[in-house]
């Protein structure tokens, strides 16, 4: 565990132990630590140094009545001692900020060789160690040089492509969670998985062989590379079920979400144009008309989407009724 962190269960355990048996100042206790880094690596919330948790321990338990010595240095007493107390501490939680620094360079240039470095293993995947082929346990810890591949869980994957082909036949995030409910896979706290976890799970790109990963070089700063793994699922189907649930990003949000997918469940079919390749959308005539179902020719404005626009325009299509 991180020595920036306050929780750890040996620290927390020496700071019970002395609260519960506070000493006098004539006869104080002492707490022996190599050096200040193992009691406390001050970082702050932007990943700086800060000194001052490490310097709070030290005077809290000073108050209970016991001083911590640390062995690689004698303890200086007056204000020269302070100041070095305050170097020091600062020092430690400079060592943390690098080290931290240090770890994201490893974990992106690992991850840009395709191997796995996001911790537990993605629902329907399972983790294998690269050179051994061992796979390990949920919340099982790999060796510091080991390197990560993924590998498919065929169980879930089986569900992964029911769930894309239900998606793909117009059927709601909601309907296809309902129906995986009554078959026994539920979300956590044992209710229905919700829309962002059954959309993750269908659109995760580890599946077709991906490696995403944070990079402030790359344009929106994320990099994808591909994978030392193949693809576990069928990538067309993928792709259908991204552009089906990514369709309300390219064209806007004129409409609620919801009444966009019940169009989705009444309206099965998605034709194209055989002019421009434009898609024909669901809809109603007016009252006058007896509000019969139709399609309508697709029809974006310039700034919602300009390849359509420039495309149907170039071809003269018109807004067709089908």
């Amino acid at each position: 565990m991180s020595g920036t962190r306050l929780d750890r269960p040996a620290l927390q355990a020496m700071l019970e132990f002395c609260r519960a048996h506070p000493r006098s100042t004539q006869s104080p206790g002492k707490i022996q630590m190599w050096d200040i880094s193992r009691l406390m690596r001050g970082v702050d919330g932007r990943g700086a140094a800060d000194p001052l948790p490490a310097l709070n321990l030290i005077n809290e338990l000073k108050a209970l009545g016991w001083t911590v010595q640390f062995v690689d240095k004698p303890v200086v007493e007056g204000p020269y001692g302070v100041l070095m107390s305050v170097f020091d501490a600062f020092q430690a939680g400079q060592y943390s900020a690098e080290l931290s620094k240090n770890v994201k360079r490893g974990k992106q240039s690992v991850a840009a060789q395709g191997f796995w470095v996001g911790g537990s293993a993605p629902w329907g995947t399972k983790r294998v160690v690269h050179k051994t082929g061992v796979v390990l346990n949920h919340g099982e810890l790999s060796l510091p040089n080991d390197r990560i591949v993924l590998a498919p869980d065929e169980n879930v994957l089986r569900i992964w492509k029911r769930c894309a082909e239900m998606i793909c036949s117009r059927r709601s995030l909601s309907s296809v969670a309902a129906q995986l409910y009554a078959e026994g896979v539920v979300g956590r706290n044992g209710r229905p998985l919700s829309h962002s976890s059954l959309r993750n799970f269908l659109t995760n790109p580890v599946l077709v062989g991906r490696v995403e990963f944070r990079d402030s070089s790359a344009p929106g700063g994320r990099r994808r590379v591909k994978a030392m793994w193949p693809p576990m699922v069928d990538e067309g189907l993928m792709d259908a079920v991204v552009e089906r649930l990514g369709h309300k990003s390219r064209y806007g949000r004129s409409g609620s979400s919801r009444n966009t997918r019940k169009r989705g469940e009444l309206y099965p079919l998605t034709p194209r144009c055989g002019r421009c390749g434009a898609r024909f959308i669901g809809t109603r005539y007016g009252a006058k008309q007896g509000r019969a179902r139709a399609y309508a020719h697709e029809w974006p404005k310039r700034h919602e989407n300009e390849l359509i626009h420039d495309r149907i325009r170039a071809a003269g299509c018109r807004n067709w009724y089908v």
